[in-house]
């Protein structure tokens, strides 16, 4: 500030000074680098090891190529959010080329939406596992998902298309012999470039009316969206374990266990997170011969591995599936809302409020920066679950 004669003016010719905020934000970046980066290098390891020793048609394999694939979208969004946006704030200044600004822009919204979308696969996966607890077959859990991974990989990269457009640089001091060169969008940018500077796009994208579908398009692909799928997904679950659970213990196998019983009057059968089995207790009324002892040890072993009140045992498909086999998504998709909601929601208050929309504005980078936390949650649950 100049006081030269008294007379107290702002110098507008020079770069911002740093803020408490930003001093935050640097510490916090460089704090989830510093954890995020390491923990889910070994949580991808550690996942793509277990993938190359499982059955590459089994239940198993399926889920461990959904978790591999969430790991990969957390390192995406160390590396192509986190990183360059710990090095923008050290520098204090976009020190790259504007094509470089675009990337940066095109993949770390191509690793939001990559997030969303996988967990919104994960969420598919266990709900057709639920429907198709009677069929299920080697051979198709795979390919089913790895169609899934596709699609999500396919549309997370063309949703992100639009930052090519409209992100850009600019010189925030346009009317100063000095620079200070900042990635932005090109509706702040229109504010801020030189009076009687042509638009650096059409006219038409700089409406507000294309600002605001560019913004809550992103909100309902990103969170939105995602969000009533993974909804309608684990109501349905909810429903159809519940159905399970009241039927009780004495139902019938599913129907393609049936064949393994052969002249067999019992069969225990369960959906496993690796296969599908079934292991059969032959009751037969022959009393010598090696036949009555394969009958005697089958019928040990049923009986060591089931617990004594065999009235309230229900069969094991039916245990596996309210148990471990979800336990890891419902924390997985738990988690995902509890990070990514405040800043969705705040974001999408600020459409319906004008009073609320610069208090949200002023606040959104912390919220914005609070959705990486997923990226050391991840892990954590991972450990817990294993």
């Amino acid at each position: 500030m100049d006081t030269e004669d008294g007379n107290a003016s702002f110098v507008e010719d020079a770069p911002p000074e740093r803020l408490p905020s930003d001093t935050v934000q640097l510490v916090f970046l460089l704090i989830v680098l510093i954890v995020g980066l390491p923990s889910n290098c070994l949580v991808f390891s550690r996942i793509m090891t277990l993938y190359k020793a499982s059955h590459k048609d089994s239940v198993k394999a399926g889920f461990l190529l959904l978790k591999l694939n969430l790991a990969i979208t957390d390192l995406m969004l160390l590396f192509f959010y986190a990183l360059p946006k710990l090095l923008w704030n050290i520098t204090y200044e976009w020190k790259g080329t504007d094509s470089m600004c675009k990337t940066h822009n095109y993949l770390s919204m191509a690793s939001y939406y990559l997030s969303s979308n996988i967990i919104v696969c994960i969420a598919l996966d266990r709900l057709r596992t639920v429907l198709g607890a009677s069929k299920i077959r080697r051979g198709k859990s795979t390919r089913s998902i790895r169609l899934l991974i596709f699609f999500a990989w396919f549309f997370a990269f063309a949703w992100s298309l639009p930052q090519f457009v409209v992100f850009q640089t600019v010189d925030v001091l346009p009317n100063s012999n000095a620079t200070w060169i900042q990635c932005s969008d090109v509706w702040t940018i229109n504010t801020i470039r030189k009076e009687g500077a042509p638009p650096s796009v059409p006219e038409w994208i700089l409406q507000p009316p294309m600002q605001a579908v560019y913004e809550l398009t992103h909100l309902l692909l990103v969170f939105w969206g995602p969000l009533v799928a993974l909804s309608i997904s684990y109501v349905i679950i909810a429903i159809r374990l519940a159905r399970f659970s009241m039927s009780g213990p004495q139902s019938a196998a599913p129907p393609h266990l049936a064949s393994c019983g052969g002249e067999a009057s019992e069969a225990r059968y369960m959906v496993d997170s690796d296969e599908v089995s079934c292991e059969l207790v032959i009751k037969r009324d022959h009393t010598s011969g090696p036949f009555n002892a394969i009958s005697s040890l089958f019928k040990a072993r049923k009986e060591s591995m089931m617990p004594r009140n065999r009235a309230t045992v229900q069969p094991m498909w039916r245990r596996r599936l309210r148990g471990k086999l979800f336990r890891s998504t419902l924390l997985i998709v738990a988690a995902h809302f509890m990070f990514w909601f405040p800043y969705n929601f705040a974001s999408l208050v600020a459409y319906l409020s004008i009073d609320y929309k610069e208090i949200i504005a002023i606040h959104a980078y912390f919220l914005n920066d609070l959705q990486i936390l997923i990226t050391l949650v991840n892990p954590m649950l991972y450990a817990i679950v294993q």
